[in-house]
């Protein structure tokens, strides 16, 4: 029987193995490596709160939200980002995708909530279902289409240019 639950420090193996066995379906695959540590992104992001399913003693499923400052109107406003909304991949089907989002969501009315931001890639049809409100959940209202643009590795090896690779402050 599975059982939903807040993550733990401990769960980071699980964490870490869901993750990378389900990466975001759409026009393309994403999948953000997380290793060593599943929560350091999120401790990067702002206070987190991460619910996950397991099944004898497998975490199954998971889904997260931050705490983020954003601006609105062009005023600083805090947030929640929902995200990392996984299933394993033989508990598709079963419900479990919306046992977690629902759980996340009483979660998220006892923390007074009063915005939650989420992403999906493009193409990415299966969790649309979710945003337009299946299984009693708050329908989302689309706000916009963001285009990334990443320079990706390339196995070439190459002479260094004349950049640097710096991490900004906070802005």
């Amino acid at each position: 029987m599975v059982r939903i639950r807040e993550a733990i420090r401990s769960d980071n193996e699980g964490l870490l193995s869901l993750t990378a066995m389900t990466p975001m379906g759409g026009d393309i695959s994403i999948r953000i490596d997380r290793h060593p540590d599943f929560f350091r992104l999120l401790d990067r992001r702002g206070p987190s709160h991460v619910l996950v399913a397991e099944e004898d003693g497998q975490i199954v499923g998971m889904v997260s939200i931050t705490r983020v400052t954003v601006f609105v109107e062009g005023k600083r406003e805090s947030v929640h980002y929902l995200g990392d909304l996984k299933v394993h991949p033989g508990f598709r089907k079963v419900g479990l995708a919306a046992g977690l989002l629902k759980a996340m969501h009483r979660d998220l009315l006892a923390a007074d909530a009063d915005l939650v931001l989420s992403t999906a890639a493009y193409g990415n049809e299966k969790v649309l279902p979710f945003f337009n409100g299946q299984a009693g959940l708050p329908r989302a209202m689309a706000i916009g289409v963001f285009k990334v643009h990443q320079l990706l590795p390339s196995r070439r090896r190459r002479a260094a240019g004349p950049y640097a690779i710096q991490e900004e402050p906070e802005h």
